[in-house]
């Protein structure tokens, strides 16, 4: 290879050794299409078919343990506040009935 040539592979190679790219495009409701990093579709080994083939299952995946999180966060706030749970706690534990609040104690 001639010098010439060679100085011209490595000065492409440099440059697009800096340039990244996007593997999932969305249009915007101004007709733009742009990348979405954020994205569950976003590869991170684009030339891999494997995870190209798999990713529908962890999509499908994440959003079944989004809904999940999201019964258990509605489930956690039916049940009221930290306080409110305490209270019917102590009053239900034979050890905490007996026991007296440590207001009445002098700690210092």
């Amino acid at each position: 290879m001639s010098l010439h040539v060679r100085a011209i592979l490595l000065i492409t190679l440099v440059l697009f050794a800096n340039a990244s790219g996007f593997t999932h495009w969305l249009v915007t409701e101004d007709g733009k299409i742009q990348y979405q990093v954020a994205s569950p579709f976003n590869l991170r080994q684009p030339f891999n078919l494997l995870a190209f083939m798999q990713q529908e299952d962890r999509v499908s995946i994440l959003r079944d343990l989004k809904d999940e999180l999201i019964a258990f966060k509605e489930e956690l706030e039916g049940r009221g506040t930290l306080e409110e749970f305490g209270a019917s706690f102590n009053r239900g534990d034979p050890a905490c009935r007996k026991a007296t609040p440590l207001s009445s104690f002098d700690l210092f």
